[in-house]
């Protein structure tokens, strides 16, 4: 689990816990770039799918408890390396999306 002071994805240093859920812990993150503040959510599960529904929201699916706790052998297998990028790229374009619903 990531802690204060680590920096994720070479952009964000968490600064401070905001929450703690059992979903995972919100903390307060700092862009490195644009060096302002954000809410950065680090998951407990993993992210199974990413989408938006007709009006924009976006969403995400996380793996299951069930699943979590299934036997050795139903256990899913680990999302490959591109599933990370591709995550923040829908999640992107979901928010765009809302934006442009939004003003229109």
């Amino acid at each position: 689990m990531a802690s204060v002071g680590d920096v994720i994805a070479g952009k964000y240093r968490l600064e401070k816990v905001l929450e703690e859920s059992s979903t995972g812990v919100t903390m307060l993150a700092r862009h490195l770039v644009l060096d302002h503040t954000v809410s950065l959510h680090v998951l407990r599960s993993r992210v199974v799918d990413v989408d938006a529904m007709r009006d924009g929201t976006a969403y995400l699916v996380l793996e299951s408890w069930e699943s979590r706790v299934a036997p050795p052998s139903e256990e899913a297998k680990p999302l490959p390396r591109f599933v990370g990028p591709l995550v923040t790229a829908a999640v992107a374009a979901g928010f765009v999306l809302a934006w442009l619903v939004m003003i229109k």
